[in-house]
């Protein structure tokens, strides 16, 4: 694929993660789906992901197997029919350091995932998490992260950057049914890194 229309596509993925925050964002002024102050759950990105890639015109499949492990299973996988694109998703809730090993294995799931059948295209993978941390989000949206002291950082990062990602994040809305509770807020997150798997 060449490069002009490899940087197309990915941007099309990152206009859907931006969808995807916009959409979650939307929802939870409506609705907080946990209790109180806990983190929602990941099915809740997983489920505005897919819309956003619905809207976009792919097909959609949940707990996906790869071909070689019919045991393990993706959050999302989605197909373009018209394009033959393919995404590989995988989600998670970011609340401190301890998340960064979950993500660098995550992002090694979506790196080796084969679907069972034979299908052609670019496939790109995306690796997405909600997080209340701050210092978190800001470090995921620079353009040169720095991880002094923070060795499970540091490895996440090194692995996900030699696939060349898209960083970014979208701020949401948080629990509280009043116009206080959402001032007296500590921020919530959706951030992502969307990347080429060719």
């Amino acid at each position: 694929m060449n490069d002009t229309k490899a940087s197309r596509e990915l941007d099309e993925i990152v206009r859907i993660c931006r969808r995807t925050g916009a959409l979650m964002a939307e929802s939870l002024w409506e609705y907080w789906p946990a209790v109180d102050h806990l983190e929602m759950a990941e099915r809740n990105i997983s489920l505005h992901f897919a819309v956003a890639l619905w809207e976009h015109g792919y097909k959609l499949y949940a707990e996906a197997s790869p071909a070689e492990d019919q045991n393990r299973k993706l959050d999302l996988f989605a197909y373009h029919p018209s394009t033959g694109t393919q995404v590989i998703c995988e989600f998670k809730r970011a609340w401190d350091e301890r998340a960064f090993p979950e993500l660098s294995n995550d992002l090694e799931r979506i790196v080796a995932f084969r679907p069972r059948t034979v299908l052609s295209g670019a496939r790109f993978g995306v690796l997405g998490c909600i997080s209340w941390k701050e210092e978190l989000a800001k470090w995921w949206i620079q353009d040169e992260q720095t991880h002094p002291d923070q060795k499970e950082r540091k490895a996440f990062y090194d692995r996900i950057q030699s696939h060349h990602p898209a960083w970014g994040g979208v701020q949401l809305q948080r629990y509280g049914n009043s116009k206080e509770a959402f001032i007296k807020a500590n921020s919530h997150h959706f951030l992502y890194a969307a990347f080429s798997l060719e």
